[in-house]
């Protein structure tokens, strides 16, 4: 199987500080890492899945974990994706961004459709 799981889901805040006085303050998660003022990693309580906040222009998206982020954009070019960052090395392993939208492949209908796949 390509993809192994949802590793973490990327959600647009305000502010890091806003959005740490919801996911943290508010509804309980661990704070994993802070990069400044620019994004935050928190965890749920009985999933390895990571919530990242961030205040960029990134949309909501999932990060999938894959074997191979080589191997998993090579599928997705296969079937119409296109590449839209990446790929590179991140110190937590191997990051590439994709989408399908434009051929439709993908009928997800969520407004952001970029995919991220990290190595594990």
């Amino acid at each position: 199987m390509l993809l192994k799981y949802i590793d973490a889901v990327t959600i647009p805040v305000p502010t890091l500080d806003e959005g740490l006085a919801f996911y943290r303050d508010m509804l309980g998660h661990t704070l994993l890492w802070r990069n400044d003022e620019l994004s935050g990693g928190s965890a749920t309580r009985d999933a390895a899945t990571e919530i990242v906040l961030v205040t960029d222009e990134v949309g909501y998206e999932p990060d999938w974990k894959v074997e191979s982020v080589d191997t998993a954009v090579q599928v997705f070019r296969t079937h119409g994706g296109r590449v839209l960052a990446g790929p590179e090395d991140i110190p937590i392993g191997r990051l590439d961004g994709v989408s399908l939208r434009e051929n439709k492949a993908d009928p997800s209908e969520i407004p952001h459709t970029r995919k991220n796949f990290h190595l594990g």
